[in-house]
């Protein structure tokens, strides 16, 4: 399948069609999503990224179903993914240690004062880019933070760490989150998630890392922070 339409869009509800070659890289997939059949009924479709070996492309780019061939049912879709990002996160040591190692890392610049400067540019929304200090206001550094969203939705998810703020009403603010990934990319109802709550997403890839190289803080730990790649924009 190589065209899908974006669910939520400026122009409005399914009102654009993108094709599976125009998306660059999985941040920019988390960006667009949910994407969608370009049939009726909406069906949810994932983008399939293109594989090389040297110059040889070998898969190109495509868009594929879900298993079960899902419709657009929030609910459903923020639970079933939750479930499955419990599944790959519990069997990764590596994904485990990166998380303990960034937390601690978060925790000593906290401490000491230190700012964490960020910035991205998103120039499908704007033409200026958008930065600032990730630790600003911060009071405390969480892991596993467990958000619940809303009714109708009445569904949660969970950030790998979580930069907080002071408490507004019984609910402390979330300034920030971190995503580690290793060997599966975070999903997009975590991007448009933090889009909805204004707060920039920063995801760390650490697939090419093993075991024993993330295993000496704090150097690692600070290595790791330099891995950032990707801050979702806070505003959609």
């Amino acid at each position: 399948m190589d065209k899908a339409r974006i669910f939520f869009n400026r122009k409005g509800e399914l009102q654009e069609t993108i094709s599976c070659f125009d998306i660059t890289s999985r941040e920019h997939y988390r960006n667009l999503w949910p994407l969608v059949t370009p049939d009726d009924p909406p069906r949810l479709v994932s983008w399939v990224s293109p594989v090389f070996v040297g110059d040889k492309c070998t898969r190109r780019s495509h868009f594929r179903n879900y298993t079960g061939r899902r419709g657009v049912n929030a609910k459903v879709v923020f639970d079933d993914e939750e479930k499955e990002r419990l599944r790959q996160t519990s069997e990764s040591p590596q994904h485990k240690r990166a998380k303990e190692l960034i937390a601690v890392e978060l925790q000593r610049r906290l401490d000491a004062g230190l700012a964490l400067p960020w910035a991205y540019k998103d120039e499908s929304v704007t033409e200026f880019h958008l930065a600032g200090n990730l630790l600003l206001g911060a009071e405390a550094i969480v892991m596993e933070h467990k958000i619940a969203t809303p009714p109708p939705l009445s569904s949660y998810y969970r950030l790998d760490v979580a930069v907080l703020g002071k408490a507004v009403l019984k609910n402390p603010t979330i300034l920030a989150g971190v995503e580690i990934e290793y060997g599966h990319a975070f999903d997009g109802r975590k991007a448009i998630a933090s889009k909805c709550s204004g707060y920039p997403l920063i995801s760390i890839d650490i697939t090419d890392l093993k075991l024993e190289e993330i295993t000496e803080p704090p150097r690692v730990s600070r290595r790791l922070l330099c891995l950032s790649q990707t801050a979702i924009p806070t505003t959609a």
